[in-house]
């Protein structure tokens, strides 16, 4: 939320500067202001947080029966030894 704030009124500020200044001041460039404006933002804050390792052990939980079901037995066949 700070970042969208912190956006539009850099580019509020950077309209006023253009209109005092004569130059003309549209859409585009308000909207170009606050896309570069909220990504620097964010990306200040994406390395302000605390440093974490990329590369760490994390448990594999794999849900496996480790029972087996018993095998079906037909009563009518049986098998016998020769």
């Amino acid at each position: 939320m700070k970042i969208v704030f912190l956006a539009f009124s850099v580019a509020t500020l950077l309209g006023l500067a253009f209109i005092a200044g004569g130059f003309p001041f549209d859409a585009g460039v308000f909207i170009s202001s606050c896309f570069v404006t909220a990504l620097l933002a964010w990306t200040i804050v994406q390395y302000r947080h605390k440093v974490r390792p990329l590369v760490m052990t994390r448990p594999i939980h794999l849900r496996v029966r480790l029972a087996r079901p018993e095998p079906r037995k037909s009563p009518e066949f049986n098998r016998l030894a020769a």
